[in-house]
């Protein structure tokens, strides 16, 4: 019979042979841990007949589940635990409210910084007064534009004004994880070890749960305009082939 208090470890290690694997499946322990929650529920069936309570009860279903907060983007993590694709090299920068000025002269063409790598344009606002330019194939006239590989063309009348673009391009840089849309039934498994160290009796030996087998059925990102990302992952336990659920390990 122990104290407990606090958190420490959560890891994720993916089951290779079971479900649908991440490419390169790595256990992952998360990182600024937020909180673990496991909850066992039962469903109890009462016999009843004419009598106000029951003459027996029976418990049939069992369910566990679970839900971790970390505060770390990690789509490592991700896609071991809930999405199972391969992670590619490069991705696209989101170049946001990148400011210019219109020539005075014609042809009255910006070229974006990043012009060699352009991939789509996503807006044009005057910097000004904050309103959207209207996007049109060719000949702007004011308050519009038209873009071609980087280079956003305006009217003449637009000639001097500030203004922001916003524009996607390509970069070599970084890790990208692409989810693509599976059958259904597709998806990772894996099994969950949570460590509980408080007062531990035995030095370096933590308490601990192990989930054998899980699968994860909730993934989320709340951005906030003035708080920290938690990245949410939740999900449920079940038996593995040998009929393990879970154990408790207390030193």
């Amino acid at each position: 019979m122990r104290i407990q208090f606090g958190i420490a470890d959560v890891i994720f290690n993916p089951l290779a042979s079971v479900g649908n694997p991440a490419g390169n499946p790595t256990p992952i322990k998360l990182a600024t841990l937020q909180d673990l929650q496991v909850e066992f529920s039962a469903t109890i069936k009462d016999l009843r007949g004419q009598a106000q309570f029951p003459d027996d009860t029976a418990i049939s279903d069992k369910k566990i589940t679970w839900k971790s907060g970390t505060g770390r983007f990690d789509i490592d993590a991700f896609n071991n635990v809930f999405f199972g694709e391969s992670i590619a090299t490069g991705g696209l920068k989101i170049n946001s409210s990148e400011a210019h000025s219109v020539p005075a002269v014609t042809p009255f063409t910006v070229t974006v910084t990043s012009s060699a790598t352009f991939d789509r344009d996503l807006g044009v606002f005057y910097t000004a007064t904050g309103q959207r330019l209207t996007k049109v194939a060719s000949a702007p006239t004011v308050g519009q534009y038209s873009v071609s590989a980087g280079v956003y063309t305006f009217a003449a009348a637009d000639a001097n004004a500030a203004v922001l673009t916003t524009y996607t391009s390509t970069v070599t840089t970084g890790r990208l994880l692409t989810v693509n849309n599976h059958v259904q039934g597709y998806g990772p498994a894996f099994e969950l070890f949570a460590s509980e160290p408080y007062q531990q009796l035995t030095a370096n030996i933590p308490n601990y749960m192990h989930l054998y087998a899980c699968k994860a059925s909730k993934l989320g990102q709340p951005l906030k305009r003035a708080d920290y990302l938690i990245s949410d992952l939740e999900g449920e336990a079940y038996a593995n082939a040998a009929g393990q659920v879970i154990d408790f390990y207390e030193d």
